[in-house]
């Protein structure tokens, strides 16, 4: 290995096991706020838009999938922050889908959909 690549690979090493030097005031974790998605930054919304868009195509492809019904602000509330949470993988595949079944327990389907579509993007 080079000298570069060693600095590197130390430097990696570091962040991940929390080593800090000494002298300087660490950095405090960032406060995760359940529905992040009122919290995200702009970019970050535009890439979820974004793959969102590809997901909805997948969607509309695709003759088996039933639509969710989402007749209220607080259920299409709920159901965008259990989306963005996903794709944030601030959750897993499987809590996604129970969470969604919780709501939706017809639906399991798409959720499954949904989820896999997410994880082709």
């Amino acid at each position: 290995m080079t000298k570069k690549l060693l600095v590197a690979v130390a430097f990696s090493a570091a962040l991940f096991t929390g080593c800090t030097s000494t002298g300087t005031t660490p950095t405090p974790a960032p406060t995760v706020i359940a529905g992040g998605y009122d919290t995200a930054t702009p970019a970050k919304v535009e890439a979820y838009h974004n793959d969102l868009r590809k997901v909805a195509v997948r969607i509309r492809n695709n003759p088996n999938y039933n639509k969710i019904e989402r007749k209220t602000a607080e259920e299409k509330k709920w159901f965008n922050d259990l989306m963005y949470r996903y794709w944030n993988r601030d959750i897993t595949k499987a809590q996604f889908i129970s969470e969604g079944l919780t709501q939706y327990p017809a639906h399991k389907n798409e959720f499954v959909f949904i989820a896999d579509s997410f994880q082709s993007i």
